[in-house]
């Protein structure tokens, strides 16, 4: 039986993606950033965070305008977690399927240049195929490696 207290965090942990949206529908990215480093801190296990900070901050780089200064300092803190966590996740089917996507969007990014690769000698295309192997029955993952 759960506890009090465990209810609490379960409830506190999904909260903070509530919080993340927020602060990303009102455009006030830095927030959502640093709201995002202190979760990762507060629960370095939890592969959501790690996704969320990774996409949050490649959004913000290829969709969104800011100041130098902030652009430098989210183009290093991107490949950092990317580095981070990519060893700590290689083995989750979530995470794989997902960085493996966003390095064919760009890749550079991240700290890594494979432009003279062939598609299947790249980390983006072995990710994506790690996860099938992760979870061979999961559709998406399946057609994802398909269409590459």
């Amino acid at each position: 039986m759960e506890t009090a207290v465990q209810t609490i965090c379960k409830l506190k942990m999904e909260g903070w993606k509530r919080t993340v949206l927020e602060f990303s529908e009102s455009n006030d990215w830095m927030s959502a950033i640093e709201f995002s480093k202190t979760f990762i801190n507060d629960h370095p296990e939890n592969v959501d965070g790690y996704i969320n900070i990774i996409y949050l901050l490649h959004h913000i780089l290829t969709e969104e305008d800011y100041d130098d200064h902030a652009q430098e300092e989210m183009m290093k803190l991107l490949p950092l977690y990317f580095q981070h966590s990519l060893a700590k996740f290689i083995n989750n089917a979530d995470y794989c399927f997902f960085v493996g996507k966003l390095l064919w969007a760009s890749e550079w990014f991240l700290g890594i240049n494979e432009g003279f690769n062939k598609y299947d000698q790249t980390l983006a295309y072995k990710l994506e195929k790690l996860a099938v192997q992760l979870e061979p029955k999961n559709e998406l993952f399946l057609w994802s490696v398909m269409v590459t």
